[in-house]
């Protein structure tokens, strides 16, 4: 169900800015090979060979190849996903519980199991909004529970509350069982399809202000500037703060993406993606990164991807 929920407001400036909020672990693409087919209105499938190239600690760099697929069916009144892939086998299912007056539910569920590993995880996910409950608010709650083998468990609270189309005021909080492990909090102000926001993450101590904006139909900007107040955080030349920003092109069917930060080191990213025709899209994408400059790549990561749909 998307919508207003914590994660959709700030998802596309975020993206725009090659930025993850949740700081989760992210290889680089080398080269995905994808092919989608829809054989049926109710059912889509997608197979996926990708390579990929993980940092560790000191930037050195490993490859990795891992061979994916996804059958999605929709069977009117949920939605499952079956996941094969080299390392795990995954199942997702979603579908609404209510919907009445305004209100709707949305209940999900996942899991993934690791054979090689012996290694497991399941997750429960509950999605409701609300209808106006005065003053022009609407409330757009998410609450999620995952479980691991290891023992370990999360709780997750998105809450997101909608001022007239306008105001978006909202928390993000994780606990393990025993303490809050992430406490999120922004305010965004949204007019004419832009976004004006300040937020901060108390946990790892930053604060960020930054704008997304429409400048033109087809050209849109996003940035954003960050005060941080941790001890052992390094920014731009010594100093407690840092700068990302991204650029999105629309050219029709070719779209061009840019995306640049400064802190501590300086990233930037370049990314070209082409509709060739109604079957095939391309993309090439290119990443810099000066903490890795004396590593063997020098700091340079380029990847390909292409597309075929049936």
């Amino acid at each position: 169900m998307p919508g207003k929920f914590y994660d959709d407001i700030l998802r596309s400036a975020d993206d725009r800015m090659d930025f993850d909020y949740l700081n989760l672990p992210n290889a680089w693409k080398s080269r995905v090979w994808t092919l989608k087919a829809q054989p049926k209105k109710t059912i889509k499938t997608q197979f996926q060979q990708v390579e990929e190239t993980n940092y560790d600690d000191n930037h050195e760099a490993s490859i990795k190849n891992k061979t994916k697929s996804k059958l999605e069916v929709n069977h009117g009144d949920c939605t499952t996903t079956w996941g094969f892939e080299n390392e795990k086998f995954s199942f997702a299912a979603s579908g609404v519980a209510h919907e009445q007056d305004g209100y709707k539910m949305d209940l999900k569920s996942k899991a993934e199991y690791k054979p090689k590993k012996a290694e497991w995880k399941a997750e429960g996910e509950l999605d409701l909004r609300t209808p106006d409950i005065g003053g022009g608010i609407t409330a757009w709650s998410r609450a999620i529970a995952e479980f691991k083998s290891s023992g370990d468990r999360k709780y997750t609270l998105k809450q997101n509350f909608d001022v007239n189309n306008e105001y978006q005021l909202g928390v993000h909080f994780d606990h393990d069982g025993k303490d809050f492990t992430q406490q999120y909090v922004q305010a965004v102000f949204q007019q004419d399809g832009n976004n004006f926001w300040v937020r901060s993450s108390l946990k790892e101590m930053w604060s960020g202000a930054g704008c997304d904006t429409q400048v033109r139909d087809n050209i849109r900007h996003s940035f954003e500037g960050v005060f941080s107040w941790a001890k052992d955080f390094k920014g731009i030349q010594g100093h407690p703060v840092g700068l990302r920003a991204g650029v999105n092109y629309d050219l029709g069917d070719v779209e061009l993406h840019a995306s640049a930060s400064w802190d501590s080191n300086i990233t930037a990213a370049y990314d070209l993606t082409a509709q060739v025709n109604k079957n095939w899209t391309v993309a090439v994408k290119q990443f810099w990164d000066s903490s890795r400059v004396k590593n063997a790549s020098g700091g340079y990561d380029l990847g390909f991807e292409a597309t075929y749909k049936l």
